[in-house]
């Protein structure tokens, strides 16, 4: 089934990143107090399809990905009137309960209610908590100037501190350099936390991970080197360390395994001579020989393994996925062929290795390219996306909900946009995936743009309670406004 969700509202911002979609520069707001918007129901107009199966066709759509990355979506029958995704069963019992039970989960939609199919499974259209599926439920932004840009790269969500904490940077323009920003919302979304440093130097937020006790780990890009803060829920730092060894160290992203100290990883080394980087308790180690532009861009950690995989980009054409144990001794390794400008930048774990990235043409622009592996090294599935218009989209970062689905936090080409200072001929507009693991197939697609600006990217994306989606990104630099916004599951 086919539903478009329209979005009414406009106090929400938009986004940019990494030079436009790539490994560039990121640009967003400055550090004045944002709010938070709550979506509100759908129009009926048809979305336009496009070649990989998404939809927009209005400012948020929703698909539902029966079909493979290369077919069209198809309609399957059933509407809603205030948008999201179903999957045409909303009226039947798929774990077998006779429907006559009173609330969410009855089979019957009822008065506060958009959907009941009476199971328990949230990847199917209609959520546990009787929500549409892949609709936008609200979007939080901080506030923003044009002389300065602030970005959201990284977000985790925290019980302790019952909300969602990001981390990113501000890019001041005026003074020529960047400084980290944070910020935090409750799981309504209403912001709890902003503050961004002024400080004279390059300080980037690239990676928050939370710990085995409330804790998080926060890495930094300083001038010479990574700082890695630990911090509380309340943001206080009750850690720090700067690693300066090597020659320019650079941080990527940061995860807990077993143990009580985070793990960074990312790369040493000039731009043409990197080495792949591990940081464990200020004691950095290049586990490869340089050369070839190696680098780690992302890395999880997985208990029934007890390994932590990593995903290494090599300018060779060439990138490979590296499993370590609680040592950092390397186990086995999967060894993915991609095309040249190709980046990969997530990885996850469950019954498979998860990976994805982008590769980038200069005639085709960016196509997303998402892979699973089996633990013996070959290939589950590839599925690709070039964003519904047929003019490009790159994955920044990747998800898995708690019934094995996989997320991918997108960005798709939109063509030309008005911004505040004219007109934007390469625009893009974030769009949420989410994956069947067994075989890649879309449950649904979900593109939304960020009203204010007409361009937005996203950049991070994690899983709160009952399986929602909350994403982060922010603003091109034409415009300033980092955001958080949450999708039903």
């Amino acid at each position: 089934m086919l539903v478009l969700a329209s979005v009414a509202a406009c106090q929400f911002g938009g986004g940019s990143g990494d030079g436009g979609g790539g490994d560039g520069t990121d640009s967003g707001a400055d550090d004045t107090a944002g709010s938070a918007t709550t979506m509100p129901g759908a129009d009926d107009s048809p979305p336009t399809q496009g070649s990989n199966g998404g939809t927009s066709g209005g400012p948020t759509a929703a698909t539902d990905g029966d079909t493979s990355a290369d077919d069209d979506a198809t309609e399957d029958g059933g509407t809603t009137d205030d948008g999201g995704t179903t999957d045409g069963d909303s009226t039947g019992n798929d774990d077998g309960s006779t429907g006559t039970e009173v609330g969410c989960g009855n089979g019957i939609p009822e008065a506060g209610e958009e959907c009941d199919d009476g199971d328990r499974i949230d990847s199917n259209g209609c959520t546990n908590l009787c929500l549409d599926s892949g609709v936008v439920g609200w979007v939080t932004h901080l506030g923003g100037t044009d002389s300065a840009g602030e970005f959201l790269r990284s977000v985790a969500y925290n019980p302790t501190g019952d909300g969602y904490y990001a981390v990113g940077y501000r890019r001041n323009f005026v003074q020529g350099h960047d400084d980290w920003l944070r910020a935090q919302v409750d799981p309504e979304g209403v912001l709890v936390y902003e503050e961004a440093a002024d400080e004279a130097g390059n300080q980037t937020g690239r990676g928050i991970a939370l710990g085995p006790n409330g804790e998080m780990t926060i890495a930094s890009n300083i001038i010479g080197g990574i700082e890695v803060t630990t911090i509380d829920e309340t943001w206080a730092e009750v850690g720090e360390y700067d690693y300066v060894g090597g020659s320019t160290p650079y941080a990527w992203d940061v995860i807990y395994g077993p143990r009580t100290d985070a793990l960074v990883v990312g790369a040493g080394g000039s731009d043409v001579n990197q080495n792949a980087l591990l940081l464990l308790d200020d004691v950095g180690d290049s586990p490869f020989p340089a050369g070839g532009g190696q680098q780690f861009r992302g890395i999880t950690w997985d208990d029934p393994s007890g390994l932590y995989w990593a995903v290494l980009n090599s300018s060779n054409s060439t990138s490979r996925i590296h499993s370590f144990d609680e040592q950092l001794v390397a186990q086995d390794e999967i060894v993915i062929s991609n095309p040249a400008n190709a980046s990969l930048r997530a990885v996850a774990v469950s019954d498979a290795v998860f990976v994805t990235g982008f590769t980038f043409d200069d005639m085709t622009g960016y196509t997303v390219q998402t892979y699973a592996y089996e633990f013996d090294g070959s290939t589950r599935w590839q599925v690709d996306f070039d964003g519904e218009l047929d003019l490009g989209e790159y994955a920044m970062d990747l998800a898995i909900d708690g019934e094995g689905s996989i997320v991918l936090a997108c960005s798709q080409r939109i063509g030309e946009v008005q911004v505040p200072r004219g007109p934007l001929s390469s625009a893009y507009e974030p769009v949420v995936h989410k994956l069947d693991p067994t075989d890649g197939s879309e449950i649904w697609t979900t593109a939304f743009t960020v009203p204010g600006t007409g361009n937005g990217y996203l950049r991070g994306v994690t899983i709160g309670p009952d399986n929602n989606i909350v994403v982060v990104g922010g603003a091109h630099e034409y415009y300033s406004n980092p955001f958080f916004a949450q999708l039903n599951p």
